[in-house]
């Protein structure tokens, strides 16, 4: 009886042992898909012309199958995703290149290209009810931005889909440190805090969303 108990502890421990190995190599695997793609670009109606060295349909419509592959790739700069029905396909098609090439307009394609620059993700109108309306321009990875309560300013740089910075008001009486978090549904969080140096891990949280 005391072995058939010892064997059960035995397979029992092997079962969680197995679990949270497969857990930590699905983890391991989304988190390399996601930095892969970091230094991506994504250029909608975009053709990009040469430079080709692979090139595959693929088993869905999604220009993302593309761009992982392009991110997987060591050896590929820019990509190319076709759409279905371009050059008489049935599938969308997808062109890894090894150069950059000269981009050029068309509706036919989306391309991107490999950057040291983190994806623009925060350019554009967001609300949150602490800073009321914000609005972004990010320019690699520097980001620069306005609010409408207090008519302040807000600068940093980007590190992921995580923005550290400095905000501003306008009366340049008060600032301090804040981050911002944008998430794949458009939303935002993140926390502030009040004065030079301040701890902002520690600051007032606020959530908002993109306009």
């Amino acid at each position: 009886m005391n072995k058939i108990k010892n064997l059960r502890k035995v397979f029992f421990t092997a079962s969680l042992v197995g679990a949270a190995l497969f857990s930590i190599f699905i983890l391991s695997g989304l988190l390399a898909m996601v930095s892969s793609q970091d230094n991506l670009t994504v250029e909608r109606d975009t053709d990009r012309v040469g430079g080709d060295y692979k090139n595959f349909d693929l088993s869905e419509a999604k220009y993302q199958l593309c761009r992982n592959a392009c991110g997987s790739d060591s050896n590929c700069q820019a990509y190319t995703y076709a759409h279905p029905g371009i050059q008489g396909r049935s599938k969308a098609h997808c062109w890894l290149k090894d150069i950059v090439p000269q981009a050029s307009a068309s509706s036919c394609c989306i391309s991107g290209v490999k950057t040291d620059c983190a994806t623009d993700i925060f350019t554009g109108e967001w609300y949150s009810g602490e800073w009321n309306n914000i609005s972004f321009t990010q320019d690699c990875n520097d980001v620069s931005g306005s609010y409408t309560r207090g008519g302040g300013t807000i600068s940093g740089k980007v590190s992921g889909n995580r923005l550290n910075a400095r905000w501003q008001n306008g009366n340049g009486k008060s600032g301090g440190e804040v981050y911002f978090v944008v998430f794949s549904n458009g939303t935002l969080e993140g926390k502030y805090c009040d004065n030079s140096g301040c701890n902002v891990q520690k600051g007032t949280a606020f959530v908002g969303r993109r306009r």
